[in-house]
């Protein structure tokens, strides 16, 4: 996953892989991935409060809805 947080520009494609298994195999509600991503940000900013700056809530937030989106791309 580190290669691909480095470039983030088009994450669709590259997660097409595992969007696939989410749909078609695990057949995991695309609602969860926004509930995973709060999630993931609460415990964040709970370990890392100082260093949890609104830039870093902002983009950390960005990504993982982006993420989610590219998650949730053969559900449609």
């Amino acid at each position: 996953m580190d290669k691909k947080v480095m470039n983030n520009c088009n994450l669709s494609t590259k997660y097409n892989d595992l969007s696939i298994i989410h749909s078609k195999k695990l057949r995991v509600d695309p609602a969860n991935f926004k509930i995973l991503s709060h999630c993931i940000l609460v415990v964040i900013a709970t370990m890392f409060a100082k260093e949890f700056t609104p830039e870093a809530h902002v983009a950390l937030d960005k990504f993982l809805v982006a993420l989610s989106l590219a998650l949730a791309e053969k559900y449609r």
